[in-house]
């Protein structure tokens, strides 16, 4: 009896644990999606707290969720700038209540960029990374943007005015229809208000200034100015200086092959990564199809020539440099590698010549007027000796290398016509494949042209009985 008595407890010590383990295993498998909890009495943080404290808030809307990685289109961004498409990683793991698994759901995000360049959601503790979006949020948010928006009283009118004719410049916008965000009073520790150019000299001096971050549409700039606005310089992105040297040259010579132009003479205005929707980073070709993988990028600007100049003030003090509005710029989109890069702003920088031979094509093709027509894309192209353009799948063509233009002209009636062209519009040729022309288009013959003769030749030919011509010796 004593045998049992004592032994009874040590069994149920052993039935206890046998219950306990699987239980426990269950408990562990639930609760990891939701493995947090709010402290007692703890509050989630105002919205305006949050937008002042992460680097980047949008509303986005999510295309894809697989596990902690969402795969998000931004709808718009209220702080920061980034891509249009993006993957967000760091979700269902610490949140207690915001747990996203299935697409299509619209949310107002807070993000920051990880060491390597990916985007990782901001926590507020417990409480979630996002919210869901409401009209409530997004009435709550235009208050935040119009308090932000207020320029600070003590910044000078003079300052104010240079940097939103600086930012106009630069993002051709009206200088009216640019808002200062904010504004911080700095000490710069030389002329060049601590600015790395390594093309020229900075005098060592103390500088009274400004730190003025302004938005002109949906980008958002940083300008560096001394106190009276003389000199406004805008911050270099940090992405400029990390952005890979042999995707830098290998768009220099992109931009040198196309335009001819000295690889000295182009600067890099800007670099900003990106992650562009397909393999064609997010460009439509008419003749070509692409890949439906999302891409990481760059999206880089070139300016021709020297932005700065140098000169004197008025008094003839010291040596300052001012902005120098940019003759022609270059946007070109790459992947990670500088494998594909291809130009955004072809329509911008169209060469005169190859535009004025698209309109005449196009008018005479739909005898529309000039201005019920309009260039909507236009990318360089290397062709071969048909420019592309083929009326048989084995047509033969010269194997030579043109360097030329892909322009797509639109007109009344869903009219879109796809022309390939040399460098200088002088052969211009329709794509009728990829084009869209009404019947009346496609119907209309084509010109012939009649070459006729010179007097003095003619005068030196005759027709023999054969109906050949043959040139009298």
């Amino acid at each position: 009896m004593t045998n049992i008595t004592s032994q009874f407890p040590t069994k149920l010590k052993f039935v206890g644990l046998s219950l306990l383990v699987p239980l426990g295993i269950c408990f562990l498998t639930i609760r990891p999606a939701r493995a947090c909890s709010p402290q007692p009495g703890s509050r989630p943080a105002p919205l305006e707290e949050r937008v002042r404290s992460t680097p980047y808030v949008f509303a986005g809307t999510v295309t894809q969720a697989n596990g902690e990685v969402l795969t998000l289109r931004v709808d718009r961004y209220f702080k920061g700038k980034g891509p249009r498409f993006l993957r967000l990683s760091g979700f269902n793991q610490h949140s207690c209540h915001d747990f996203i698994t299935e697409t299509g759901g619209r949310y107002l995000f807070f993000a920051e960029r990880g060491e390597r360049g990916g985007w990782n959601a901001v926590y507020d503790g417990a409480f979630g990374s996002v919210e869901s979006w409401s009209r409530e949020i997004a009435a709550e948010l235009r208050e935040i943007e119009i308090g932000r928006n207020a320029p600070p009283s003590s910044l000078p009118r003079s300052v104010a005015n240079a940097v939103k004719r600086a930012a106009g410049r630069e993002t051709g916008r009206s200088p009216a229809r640019i808002s200062i965000l904010n504004a911080e009073p700095r000490t710069w520790s030389d002329r060049c208000l601590g600015l790395p150019f390594p093309d020229r000299g900075c005098l060592r001096a103390t500088v009274e200034g400004w730190r003025v971050a302004v938005r002109a549409g949906n980008q958002q700039r940083v300008y560096r100015t001394d106190a009276r606005g003389s000199m406004v310089y805008p911050e270099r992105s940090e992405s400029v200086t990390s952005v890979p040297q042999d995707v830098v040259e290998a768009v220099k010579r992109k931009a040198t092959q196309t335009f001819g132009i000295e690889r000295d003479r182009l600067q890099i205005a800007s670099a900003v990564p990106q992650t562009w929707p397909n393999g064609c980073l997010g460009l439509q070709f008419r003749d070509r199809a692409c890949t439906q993988a999302l891409v990481e990028g760059w999206r880089i600007e070139l300016h021709l020539g020297n932005p700065g100049i140098l000169s004197r003030d008025e008094r003839g003090n010291g040596v300052m440099v001012q902005l120098r509005e940019p003759k022609q710029r270059f946007i070109y989109r790459t992947d990670s590698r500088g494998g594909a890069i291809y130009l955004e702003n072809g329509v911008e920088v169209l060469p005169a010549s190859v535009r004025e031979a698209a309109f005449a094509a196009a008018t005479r093709k739909t005898r529309l007027s000039r201005d019920r027509l309009k260039i909507t894309d236009a990318f360089p192209r290397v062709w071969d000796g048909c420019l592309g353009v083929y009326e048989t799948p084995r047509q033969p063509c010269t194997k030579i290398t043109i360097f030329g233009w892909q322009v797509v002209v639109e007109g009344s009636n869903d009219r879109l016509l796809v022309y390939h062209t040399n460098g200088d519009g002088s052969d211009t040729r329709l794509n009728v494949n990829t084009s869209r022309l009404v019947p009346e288009d496609a119907a209309r013959p084509r010109r012939r042209l009649l070459f006729r003769l010179h007097p003095l030749d003619a005068l030196r030919r005759s027709w023999n009985e054969r109906g050949r011509i043959v040139a009298r010796k």
